[in-house]
């Protein structure tokens, strides 16, 4: 038999991925607070269900279609609940697929406080920027050399330049 966390959070993870924001928003306490983490346009913290909404319609704005969420697992206890996800979503043609952890704390049957992870959440700051095949051949160089697996010439400052996020 699951914990009753795991079927709250279940239940939010279905409603995100349908688009169902009136009962995605029902499974959190009015005085909720999201943290997205990150640099990009969506990073903060959200308080409130209005704060919590409006973060939804700048997502709804900046993606396609509703994320589409696999879950592979949800563990949860009477203290946290944690979701493992794969995350996709699409803009402008791009995809992002990512993992994802999510970390709630529910309190009397509602989601009090959520926090999201990624390894690649710094793709969401960048996303989608297209770049040169001469720009992405510099990261791979400069991503080998990190990694000590380049053995051609290092690559030159003068070609890797920062670009600007969002």
């Amino acid at each position: 038999m699951a914990h009753p966390n795991e079927e709250i959070a279940r239940g939010a993870t279905e409603a995100l991925t349908k688009g169902d924001v009136e009962v995605f928003l029902a499974q959190h306490a009015d005085d909720v607070v999201l943290h997205f983490p990150g640099r990009g346009p969506m990073a903060g913290d959200y308080r409130g269900k209005d704060g919590l909404g409006k973060m939804l319609q700048q997502q709804i704005q900046m993606v396609d279609a509703p994320p589409e969420i696999e879950t592979h697992d949800i563990l949860a206890n009477d203290d946290h609940t944690i979701i493992l996800n794969k995350t996709k979503a699409s803009r402008g043609g791009k995809v992002l697929e990512q993992d994802q952890v999510v970390v709630m704390h529910i309190r009397d049957g509602k989601i009090a406080e959520s926090g999201c992870t990624s390894p690649t959440s710094r793709r969401w700051t960048r996303w989608p920027r297209p770049r040169s095949s001469t720009e992405q051949q510099n990261v791979y160089s400069v991503r080998a050399h990190v990694r000590g697996r380049f053995r051609g010439p290092k690559p030159s400052a003068a070609r890797v330049q920062p670009q600007p996020l969002g």
